[in-house]
């Protein structure tokens, strides 16, 4: 029987992406935020209700001390916009599709709760909460929502997965996961050695993003990313996925030693070379 006092993975990061903040979706390539759980299709609702006539006035936070609404705060008590959602999208602060709903919704209520019903404004909320819920339900349909409990501790299993897993994606796809971390649950990571050595506490991620970011990691492993492109006819799987699918072979080895859990530190490198992962 294996314990897990302190389940820990120490990585080389020699490329660190900035998570941008555009108007545009991000790349394909790297390992979004957004990239399971019907986020990535959140994403493009939230951009298409931003481009419809008459959105205006919900794209920002509302600026009540300009207009002079002293009452707002008093009436509004968790003020919401699309842009502030589409923030939060990119910066990965949802982990599944249901959350992200809930703060459109609360766009189109506080609207409603602080104008006059018939009101100009409270008319073109109802037009654009009806035209959200008419796409809203097809992501619904189609895309899992992940596990029941959010909080729910993980399992020993589910570490040893989330760490094997963790072993097959690339340098860049590492560095999205520790700039989810740093936003979200800092206490996980600590600096060791060199100034880019990153050591990944599992015991300290908190729930909610553990299950988040086992989701991520899961939905970018090469075995996944193979049999969609296998749907797409044989295109062949490039050089990122020759080279995912090389780290993933060495990681298996690694990983099934007779220590699973007390692993080395792991390098992870975009360069080539060497045995290291």
């Amino acid at each position: 029987m294996v314990e897990i006092n302190t389940t820990a993975i120490s990585t080389t990061l020699l490329q660190r992406s900035k998570v941008a903040h555009t108007q545009k979706q991000p790349s394909a390539g790297r390992l979004s935020t957004m990239a399971d759980g019907g986020l990535s299709k959140m994403y493009q609702l939230v951009q298409w209700l931003s481009n419809q006539k008459d959105v205006d006035a919900f794209l920002d936070p509302v600026d009540w001390k300009t207009l002079g609404l002293t009452d707002y705060p008093l009436v509004i008590a968790h003020p919401m916009d699309l842009g502030t959602i589409k923030g939060r999208l990119e910066s990965g602060h949802y982990s599944k599709h249901a959350q992200v709903a809930e703060d459109v919704r609360l766009v189109w209520n506080n609207c409603k709760a602080y104008n006059q019903e018939g009101s100009y404004l409270y008319k073109i909320a109802e037009k654009l909460a009806g035209k959200f819920e008419e796409k809203y339900v097809k992501i619904k349909t189609e895309e899992p929502e992940g596990p029941e409990d959010e909080n729910q501790p993980p399992s020993l299993e589910d570490k040893r997965q989330f760490r094997a897993n963790m072993y097959k994606i690339t340098s860049d796809q590492l560095g999205e996961i520790v700039q989810t971390l740093e936003q979200q649950c800092q206490e996980a990571l600590a600096k060791v050695g060199g100034k880019d050595e990153i050591e990944i506490n599992i015991d300290k991620i908190a729930p909610r993003t553990f299950h988040f970011l086992a989701n991520l990691v899961k939905n970018s492993l090469p075995e996944k990313k193979a049999a969609g492109a296998k749907k797409q006819k044989k295109s062949g799987s490039g050089a990122g996925g020759a080279a995912a699918a090389a780290a993933a072979s060495t990681a298996g080895g690694a990983a099934s030693g007779g220590a699973p859990i007390s692993m080395p530190p792991m390098a992870v490198g975009g360069g080539g070379g060497g045995g290291s992962v």
